[in-house]
Formats: structure tokens, C-alpha cells, sequence
């Protein structure tokens, strides 16, 4: 899932709407203050010939709000979301400003807290860039709860100070699946295949009403087993979901030799490892691995396998998993009569 850039956040005072270029007035009404600006690295912002540049860079951005008094629908400031990295799960909250009668209270932290808990929804990191003279807003981050990270250098070439807040951390419950949990699964399955370009947008429902029968008869008859995660303040909410097929096969020489002299035959494969986006790098695919193989423990299977992406790769290596000498057969076996 990408970053939601520009949706519409409704809060207790405030209200953020995608920023629209009728908003211009308006929104040049409210900067057009120069003690706004007078700390800031452009101290000439509530020019006119300057704010222009600065709105039609905010229009480009896609991610700038206009921000709303509820109380008498004026606009009275903005602020966006801008450099998304999914590789670091980072976003920036900048470019931020309120008219000065809305200094000094609970608006700012409004605002901040309304684009945060979007933010979290997507990302593990939100930082703001702040001038090295511009205390007050520098201030005004503290009491907002951001740390002092390594400072940046922006696109101009000036210093700032940075703050970043991090996501609360969530605990996670991890549960065995049920056949009412038939569809969520396979919409994993489709997702996971989707986003390694296998299953293509026109297969895609297809593909989920397949799986979603086979998951039903598998749950019921023991042949699939699965477990999903949902944070623990929201139980009814999946997040990421793992599961095992059983498979039966002739008994075979113990791989690593034990005291058994020979395997029955007790195999699994692991599949269907899912995490939704922007709830990944929390270690959620740990927990689930976790009870697959305490369950795999449990019914002191011969051999566990799995089909590991390389992304997940160093996951699996850390769990004990090693690479084989498996090929698998690259014709057609489907042949036209």
C-alpha cells in the first residue's frame, strides 16, 4: 500500500483538506503576516512574489493541506506531507505555518497529532526539518514530543535541525485461523503473488475465490494450518497472517540423522507469509514464523520447507532455515491434445 499523501484528516478543532489552488487567497491572507516569518530561513515569505512560489511548490508536491478552523471555515494555515521512503519508512511533515492567533495553544499539536497518526498508519518515522535560527519552532517540536536527530542539508544547501517521532510501539497478539478466516488468507495469498508480478489484475478475483474454497476445505480437514497477527488493542483487525500445508510422503532417511533410523514421513510447507505494508519492520513476521515453528515442534515434523523471497531471505536465515538442492521441472506439463 503507498502513502496516502493528501487525505482529508477531521479533528476537534482543525480541519485538513488536499490544498486547492482556489485556496490561494485565502491561504496568502493568513502568511501574508511578516512576524510569521521572521525566524524562518525565508523571512520574506509574506511577499507576494515569494509566497506565490512557495504555493505553487506546495500544489506540485501532492501532499499539501489547507488547514481549517472548524469553528468559522476559514483556512489558517498549511502544511504537507513531502519525501516518502518506503526503504527507510520515513516521511517528513514541513512547510508548515499558522496565522499567529493560533500560536501558543493546542492547534498546532492538533495538526501535528492529525497528520502523525495518519502518518503511523503507513511509517515507522516522521521527521521535520527546522531552521538552526528558528527557535520557536524548534520549541514548539520539543513540546510535541520530537528528538534531535542528525542534522540535513535541504535541496539550497542549509543546514537544519532535525526532529523526528517514531510510531508507538504496537503489541501484537498472534491466533490460529478458522475457516471464517477462508478469504482473508487468500487475499494475502493474491496480494503476496500481485506484488511479485505473478498474478495479473485481470486473474486477481479469480484467483481469490479459488483459494478461498481450497482454504475453506483445507482449514476443515487439517491439511492447512494458520495463524494471523492483529495488534492488540485491535483484535478484529488482521495485519499479517502465515500458514503450513501438511504433506504425507514415504517414510525417507532422517535429515540431520537423530535417533530415529528413519523419518516417517511428516512434512510441511510453509506459505502464505503476508504483511500488510505499512505494517511491516515490526517484527510481526518473526512472531508469526514463531508459532509456525512451535507447531511444527509439536507435531515433531520430519522436514519444514519453504519458498523464500529474497526480501525475506534473511529473515528465514536467522530462523534456522538453510538453502537445498531442490529443482523443479521448468516444461509444461499441461499438454495440448
Amino acid at each position: 500500500m503507498s502513502f496516502d499523501l493528501q487525505p482529508t484528516l477531521d479533528g476537534e478543532r482543525l480541519l485538513l483538506r488536499p490544498l486547492r489552488v482556489e485556496d490561494y487567497d485565502a491561504l496568502f491572507a493568513a502568511a501574508s503576516d511578516r512576524l510569521i516569518w521572521e525566524q524562518h530561513p525565508c523571512p520574506d515569505r509574506y511577499r507576494p512574489e515569494v509566497f506565490r512560489e512557495f504555493f505553487s511548490e506546495a500544489m506540485e508536491s501532492g501532499g499539501a493541506f489547507a488547514v481549517i478552523d472548524k469553528q468559522n471555515g476559514q483556512i489558517i494555515g498549511s502544511s504537507r506531507f513531502v519525501g516518502y521512503s518506503e526503504d527507510q519508512s520515513e516521511i517528513e511533515i514541513g512547510f508548515t505555518f499558522l496565522a499567529r492567533r493560533y500560536w501558543g495553544g493546542s492547534y498546532n499539536r492538533e495538526m501535528k497529532d492529525l497528520m502523525l497518526r495518519h502518518a503511523f498508519r503507513f511509517v515507522r518515522h516522521v521527521i521535520f526539518t527546522v531552521g538552526v535560527t528558528n527557535f520557536r519552532s524548534q520549541r514548539a517540536m520539543e513540546k510535541i514530543g520530537g528528538r534531535r536527530v542528525a542534522p540535513r542539508v535541504d535541496k539550497q544547501g542549509r543546514e537544519n535541525v532535525v526532529f523526528q517521532i517514531d510510531a508507538p510501539p504496537a503489541e501484537f497478539g498472534v491466533r490460529r485461523a478458522t475457516i471464517e478466516d477462508a478469504n482473508v488468507i487468500a487475499q494475502h495469498r493474491a496480494r503476496m503473488f500481485q506484488d511479485m508480478g505473478e498474478i495479473t489484475d485481470s486473474a486477481y478475483d479469480q484467483f481469490v475465490e479459488a483459494t478461498r474454497k481450497w482454504n475453506e476445505r483445507a482449514l476443515a480437514d487439517g491439511e492447512y494450518v494458520g495463524w494471523l497477527a492483529f495488534p492488540e488493542q485491535e483484535p478484529d483487525r488482521i495485519v499479517a497472517g502465515a500458514g503450513v500445508q501438511r504433506r504425507l510422503v514415504p517414510p525417507h532417511p532422517a535429515r540431520p540423522a537423530g535417533q530415529e533410523l528413519f523419518a516417517k514421513g511428516r512434512h510441511a510447507i510453509v506459505l502464505n507469509v503476508f504483511t500488510e505494508p505499512e505494517w511491516r519492520r515490526r517484527g510481526i513476521a518473526m512472531l508469526l514464523m514463531d508459532a509456525v515453528l512451535d507447531w511444527a515442534r509439536a507435531e515433531q515434523l520430519d522436514r519444514l520447507v519453504l519458498h523464500a523471497s529474497s526480501e525475506a531471505r534473511s529473515l528465514y536465515d536467522r530462523l534456522g532455515f538453510v538453502a537445498t538442492n531442490e529443482m523443479r521441472f521448468g516444461r509444461a506439463l499441461h499438454l495440448n491434445e
